[in-house]
């Protein structure tokens, strides 16, 4: 498996969830900390759908990328130490953490 394109930051202390939408599943990662940058705001999503399609296929041929996502709504900001909740409805609470300089 090869991923290209650009990649997340590096970050700790982020929340990770996977979520179904429209028949993929969908692995995102939010927000956390980078050591030098402090808290960060982005969210990425990577479709483990077609992982999965790849391994059963044995089709080493297929390329993945992660996504950035541009999240609607009023967003948390700059978030570290927080965590998800996914809705049935499919929306996505996250709540808790450290808002920006307050995880440095």
């Amino acid at each position: 498996m090869r991923l290209l394109g650009k990649l997340p930051e590096r970050r700790s202390n982020h929340c990770a969830f996977i979520l179904d939408l429209r028949n993929a599943e969908y692995l995102y990662v939010h927000g956390g900390r980078d050591l030098k940058e402090g808290s960060i705001s982005t969210m990425w999503r990577l479709n483990l759908t077609r992982i999965h399609q790849m391994m059963e296929e044995e089709n080493n041929e297929i390329n993945f990328e992660w996504e950035k996502i541009a999240t609607t709504g009023r967003g948390p900001g700059r978030i570290s130490h927080h965590t998800a909740c996914i809705l049935p409805s499919k929306d996505v609470i996250i709540y808790g953490g450290l808002k920006g300089e307050d995880s440095n």
